[in-house]
């Protein structure tokens, strides 16, 4: 499993380091501190490559690859047939759809383009990277910073557009899960709402008790796509050995909504799962708009922020 060198931060309190490194001939560029270490690829869409825990040795980011392989995408390529390797951005849709006269792309216009990095907030321990969406008239703007094990996720979408655009935004990470691994959901979280499920299966719309996403949890051949309201706009991922926690937080009036996905063998045979901030749901913007109206939207010339926390616990 690739990792940059490492140092060890001994008596250095909660000083954060910028690297740099190669992977597969694809420039990674990264922050560290005592406790994490996170790196992105500018030109694979800005993607989270690794996040790691420096204490523990834990890395959460999940790859389809033993070699975490990295490679370009075409624009409009189905998500599978990507590096299916960390935590993508996911706008202004997730399933693909027709919308306005444009054919949105499989999880959106922007995993598979190469972003900007901003090397002047880089030298201020800043990862700012951005993009101008090829057919949606966005322009998205993604800050992260660290500071010991907590990570800030800061967002700016400005409008170039000539009227009102709605838009779907989803954090798409692949998470590591292990057997005993499980989700603490936000509070309260009585009901699932289902976008996809298989063994059990379940169709778009239903609504399914909590309970069934801890029985999927301890499947091997089934996966699920769900939604639940943000409640208090925290949730976490669990080790269940270690009981190490990625810790998600956000602010529920900003991103209302969370998805969760897991396959146990169910999705290509894969296991992995995501815990996804989200604007609405479920996953196909014309739907999230004609049928659920549960989505954003920004005006003309509009530019709107939103944020997402990560703490890593040991």
């Amino acid at each position: 499993m690739f990792h940059s060198q490492r140092n060890s931060f001994a008596g250095k309190g909660q000083l954060t380091e910028i690297f740099r490194s190669e992977k597969d001939g694809f420039p990674l560029v990264g922050l560290r501190s005592e406790v994490v270490e996170i790196s992105i690829v500018p030109a694979l869409g800005a993607r989270v490559f690794s996040l790691f825990n420096r204490r523990t040795r834990r890395e959460w980011m999940w790859s389809a690859s033993e070699k975490r392989k990295l490679f370009p995408n075409a624009f409009g390529d189905a998500f599978e047939q990507g590096t299916l390797t960390g935590a993508d951005e996911c706008i202004p849709t997730i399933l693909p759809c027709r919308w306005k006269g444009r054919d949105l792309p499989d999880h959106g216009e922007v995993w598979s383009r190469s972003w900007q990095l901003d090397e002047k907030d880089l030298a201020a321990e800043k990862l700012t990277t951005s993009v101008t969406l090829p057919l949606t008239p966005f322009l998205l703007t993604r800050t992260i910073s660290l500071n010991n094990a907590d990570l800030r996720f800061d967002y700016q979408l400005e409008s170039k557009a000539p009227e009102s655009e709605p838009f779907l935004w989803s954090w798409h990470p692949l998470l590591c899960f292990e057997d005993g691994d499980y989700f603490e959901l936000p509070s309260p979280t009585e009901d699932l709402k289902v976008e996809i499920a298989l063994n059990p299966t379940g169709a778009r719309g239903e609504t399914w008790p909590v309970e069934r996403l801890r029985q999927m949890a301890g499947s091997q051949d089934g996966f699920l796509k769900a939604f639940v309201p943000a409640g208090n706009g925290k949730a976490a991922l669990v080790h269940g050995k270690t009981k190490e926690r990625l810790e998600l937080s956000w602010n529920p009036d900003q991103l209302p909504w969370l998805g969760i996905w897991i396959t146990r063998g169910g999705w290509n045979g894969y296991h992995h799962a995501a815990l996804e901030p989200t604007h609405g749901a479920p996953d196909a913007l014309d739907v999230a708009v004609e049928q659920w109206r549960a989505h954003a939207t920004l005006a003309c010339g509009e530019t709107t922020h939103w944020h997402m926390n990560i703490h890593l616990t040991e």
